[in-house]
C-alpha cells in the first residue's frame, strides 16, 4: 500500500524538482539580446534621451 502511494506521488515531486530547476537555469540572470528601442515625443524632450541611449 505504502509503495503504490510512493509510486504515485514520485512523478508529480519530480516534475516539480525539474521545473524548479529548469527555470531556476533558464532565468538565472536575465538580460535583453539586441533589443530595439524606440524614443518617441517631441524632439526636445526626446533627443537628450536618443543621445544617452
Amino acid at each position: 500500500m505504502a509503495r503504490k502511494i510512493m509510486q504515485a506521488l514520485l512523478f508529480p515531486f519530480a516534475l516539480s524538482v525539474l521545473l524548479v530547476g529548469v527555470y531556476t537555469a533558464a532565468m538565472h540572470a536575465p538580460t535583453p539580446h539586441q533589443m530595439k528601442v524606440a524614443v518617441a515625443g517631441p524632439q526636445a524632450q526626446t533627443a537628450p534621451l536618443a543621445a544617452s541611449l
